[in-house]
């Protein structure tokens, strides 16, 4: 247990001067609301990501959609299932400045 004190401490004090747009991607990949599962399996596939925002026809984020999310669906169904189906809308953001 005295490990992981010693850890969360060393974690601590080097993000303590870290701010979002210190770690965030600028160039973020985002789903439609209305692709398919199937569409997220591919996008899974090529970027690598776990998660992706989903936006709506006007480009704004509605939501969020993870691997985990796609995996809990059987694959035969993916293509019958459009992203704000499984998506989470309760939703934490931060502002990078």
């Amino acid at each position: 247990m005295e490990l992981n004190r010693k850890i969360r401490r060393l974690l601590n004090a080097q993000l303590r001067d870290m701010t979002v747009e210190d770690i965030m991607a600028p160039e973020v990949v985002t789903i439609n609301e209305d692709a398919s599962l199937e569409q997220l399996y591919s996008l899974i596939s090529e970027y690598h990501h776990v998660g992706y925002p989903v936006v709506n026809k006007e480009n704004k984020v509605t939501g969020v959609i993870s691997y985990k999310d796609l995996f809990r669906v059987t694959r035969d169904d993916w293509d019958n299932i459009p992203v704000k189906e499984r998506m989470s809308t309760r939703l934490v953001c931060v502002r990078s400045w």
